[in-house]
């Protein structure tokens, strides 16, 4: 088990781990608000699940692009979360 939980990561992994959080925070610090932030995020995992076999990559990038929206958004975050689960 503790084998499926710490893996050891790579400079390659390293690499790709600065470069797609770079690229989200660009991105998402440039979107007009959370809801778009938030479909940034979508494509951008969605197309780092396609460049990169690691799963842990995509997963820390993901929570890295959260943060930066729960931080910057957090009324609009917890807003458009509200909306979601009304419909």
């Amino acid at each position: 088990m503790e084998k499926n939980v710490t893996q050891a990561r790579s400079e390659r992994q390293e690499d790709l781990l600065a470069r797609y959080c770079s690229e989200a925070e660009g991105l998402i610090l440039a979107a007009k608000d959370a809801r778009e932030a938030q479909e940034i995020r979508d494509r951008l995992c969605k197309r780092f699940q396609e460049e990169c076999n690691s799963q842990l990559i995509v997963n820390a990038t993901r929570a890295y692009a959260d943060h930066i929206i729960t931080h910057i958004w957090s009324s609009d975050v917890q807003r458009s979360d509200h909306e979601s689960d009304e419909r």
